[in-house]
């Protein structure tokens, strides 16, 4: 059958039509921006200059935990130190001197804390009258923690500070013979007048004198007088006495009979360390450390 020719130019046309009405894909419309939240709109306002109040609230920084995920930590504490005063503890680990006063002074913000509170563990703490950021440490135990809390910046801060405790190094015994320093190898006259006197450490006692005081039981007076022990002669009290300054020791008669190249010995009983409190603390010194020996002539 043949179709018109009106009807063949016509069919073209109709199949284009429908090609150019095929559908295709489909496009939306653009995507909206959502806006800001209201939680997201006050924390951007309160970082910004001059666009939150007076005092801004600090925001949290995000930290990685072990996860890997972010997660918000507390605001980091301010940097204050737990400063020397009176004695050196610049050092790390720190140090205090056991059973003496050492002296620590609260430094940066915290110190101007109107509630600031120390607390001390393993230690007797005082604090001063005249200066409330000033304390007194006396450690009584091989550690001591000292703990610092106080409100800064509308923050409550806690900081706790560990001190090893040492010692204080421990003094010695010299004699003082007709007040000159004894060599400990001349011999010594029978009637002369001897002194027996504490010499501290002088490191330690120039960082906290009133801590390195001492005295001496008694001195015991003994002489080599055969090959057996050496026998006492005689006793000197130190009762009562400065130790550094010395105990006094005349021999006057005491050594009349005894041949010239005697041995004589000055023999220590007990060496006694005054702290700060006036507390009685016993040093104890090595035998040898307790003994001065020398000949007389």
């Amino acid at each position: 059958m043949k179709l018109p020719f009106a009807i063949l130019t016509a069919l073209p046309l109709m199949l284009s039509s429908v090609a150019l009405a095929a559908p295709g894909p489909k496009k939306g419309p653009p995507p909206v921006k959502k806006s800001p939240s209201t939680q997201q709109k006050k924390r951007k306002s309160a970082v910004q200059p001059g666009a939150g109040p007076a005092t801004p609230t600090p925001i949290a920084t995000p930290q990685l935990n072990a996860a890997g995920k972010p997660e918000f930590n507390k605001p980091d504490k301010p940097s204050y130190e737990l400063a020397p005063a009176d004695v050196e503890l610049a050092r790390e680990p720190h140090t205090m001197f056991w059973n003496c006063g050492n002296t620590l002074r609260i430094a940066g913000e915290i110190a101007d804390a109107t509630d600031l509170k120390v607390t001390a563990s393993g230690a007797q703490l005082t604090r001063s009258q005249s200066d409330k950021a000033k304390f007194t440490v006396v450690p009584t135990m091989t550690k001591s923690f000292v703990s610092v809390k106080g409100t800064s910046q509308g923050f409550t801060r806690t900081r706790d500070f560990e001190f090893s405790v040492i010692k204080p190094p421990k003094p010695s015994l010299e004699l003082i013979v007709n007040g000159k320093l004894h060599n400990g190898m001349s011999p010594i006259s029978k009637k002369s007048n001897l002194t027996v006197r504490v010499v501290p450490d002088a490191g330690f006692r120039g960082t906290s004198p009133k801590d390195a005081r001492y005295f001496i039981s008694n001195v015991r007076l003994l002489a080599a007088r055969s090959l057996g022990a050496p026998a006492k002669v005689a006793e000197y009290s130190g009762s009562g006495k400065d130790g550094v300054k010395g105990v006094n020791v005349p021999l006057g008669n005491k050594l009349k009979t005894d041949a010239p190249g005697t041995v004589v010995y000055l023999r220590v009983d007990k060496v006694y360390r005054i702290n700060f409190q006036g507390k009685k603390i016993q040093v104890k010194l090595d035998e040898h450390a307790r003994v001065l020996p020398f000949v007389i002539k």
